[in-house]
């Protein structure tokens, strides 16, 4: 369950702290495939899309196998999530 919610948090930050701090004319994305995503108004629909994914696909692989050591697999959506708060943590210092 932790896991799941570290995803969410950690999607929300970054990506509420992205856009905050693109509102400064000194700040700008480096990263390509995001700056596509803001500049065609997808951004947040991929962050909802990579949200859903990252807790639905490792739900479903728990509940179809029994199998004790594929529940590694919510590592996950916990590392995902601690990397994107990470990269919020890191948008939050430049705002």
């Amino acid at each position: 369950m932790i896991c799941y919610f570290m995803v969410i948090i950690g999607t929300f930050v970054d990506f509420t702290t992205t856009h905050i701090a693109l509102r400064n004319p000194l700040v700008y994305e480096t990263n390509p495939f995001t700056r596509l995503l803001i500049a065609t108004g997808q951004h947040a629909q991929f962050d909802i899309l990579i949200v859903f994914l990252s807790i639905f696909v490792p739900m479903v692989m728990l509940r179809i196998s029994h199998y004790p050591p594929l529940r590694a697999i919510l590592l996950y959506p916990l590392i995902l999530g601690l990397g994107r708060l990470a990269a919020g943590l890191w948008n939050f210092s430049l705002i």
